[in-house]
């Protein structure tokens, strides 16, 4: 796993600074990217269906709530 400073000097304050890549922080074996990689491979065709056409469209799609 890649380690970086977690804060930045400004020299009159300290900032902290967060990665906003996840997968950084997930080890290469970890067993979160084994279900990241069974969930891509799903077909969402009946999932998509379940979710209302009427209204306002989702802010986040169904598949990623899935993966959630």
């Amino acid at each position: 796993m890649k380690k970086t400073k977690s804060y930045i000097n400004n020299e009159v304050y300290f900032e902290l600074s967060l990665t906003m890549d996840l997968g950084d922080l997930i080890e290469v074996d970890d067993f979160v990217r084994l279900i990241s990689k069974i969930l891509e491979g799903l077909d969402y065709f009946k999932l998509m269906q379940a979710y209302s056409s009427k209204g306002r469209p989702p802010t986040v799609t169904p598949k990623i709530m899935f993966n959630i």
